[in-house]
């Protein structure tokens, strides 16, 4: 299996996982994308953004440019969320995901 050529997704790491590496072997063009890149890149520029496993609770960057990721999105962006502990929001207060629960 092959992606379409040319696909560049952005990848926010979790807690550690293989997805990058497993993507990079379907022919993606893979960029991390640290803290700076979350509050001030130009999101547009990937087909997608994938958030690794856990993201939302290892990595406070991410949950403070959330609305960023929401933004990309409403503008026709694809953003895929991995697996997060909803034990974890319970615990903190805190969102552990892109949208908070209801």
């Amino acid at each position: 299996m092959r992606v379409p050529a040319n696909l560049t997704v952005g990848y926010v790491m979790g807690s550690g996982d293989d997805v990058p590496v497993a993507l990079r072997q379907l022919g993606a063009k893979v960029e991390m994308l640290d803290a700076d890149q979350l509050a001030w890149g130009d999101l547009t520029r990937y087909d997608a953004i994938i958030t690794g496993v856990r993201a939302y609770e290892k990595r406070p960057d991410l949950e403070a440019n959330n609305q960023r990721l929401l933004d990309y999105v409403g503008k026709g962006g694809t953003l895929i969320v991995q697996y997060n502990r909803p034990i974890a929001a319970a615990s903190t207060m805190r969102s552990t995901g892109p949208i908070p629960p209801g």
